[in-house]
């Protein structure tokens, strides 16, 4: 991992050939503290899941900047009994809120409803949500709809035009 421009690699490695899942989360942790190696290291979490490890190791991915949108995707790989919390502590990050988004359907049923609620009102997670009901169900038009608009809110937030397929024949 001293050699940057590598320190990635070592990640992926440990992940495909480590068989041991305490051996993994030493080489995972050091990966989340070194720079360039953070980001594969919490893409890598997955592979603790069902191990008393992946917890404190999410919660270490979140904290990095390198690694925070890779540990939000995590959240349902951690046990059901805290995913309430790691929700709301990747929610917390702004640009981690459309990730975190994608685990509210893993979410406790009693935990779930107000953080929907909370989540409806950013435009990224608004779309992601949008999107996995789109998924779940019958897509209708009326979900096209919905989500064709938390898209579009979600550019505009951005400040980038949305031009429709009308105005492109225009140009």
């Amino acid at each position: 991992m001293q050699q940057s421009e590598i320190s990635g690699q070592v990640a992926r490695t440990a992940a495909k050939n480590l068989t041991s899942p305490g051996d993994l989360r030493d080489v995972l942790s050091q990966a989340l503290e070194t720079k360039g190696a953070a980001g594969r290291a919490a893409f890598e979490l997955d592979r603790l899941a069902n191990t008393p490890y992946i917890s404190d190791l999410f919660y270490k991915a979140l904290h990095n900047p390198e690694s925070r949108l890779e540990a939000a995707k995590m959240i349902d790989q951690l046990p059901t009994a805290e995913r309430a919390q790691a929700f709301d502590a990747a929610f917390a990050y702004p640009e981690a809120r459309a990730m975190a988004a994608r685990s509210l359907p893993s979410l406790p049923a009693g935990e779930a409803s107000a953080r929907y609620a909370e989540a409806l009102k950013y435009p990224g997670a608004s779309y992601v949500i949008h999107k996995l009901e789109g998924e779940n169900s019958e897509t209708n038009t009326s979900e096209k709809v919905k989500t064709n608009r938390a898209l579009q809110h979600f550019l505009e937030s951005q400040n980038l035009t949305v031009i429709h397929k009308e105005e492109m024949s225009r140009i």
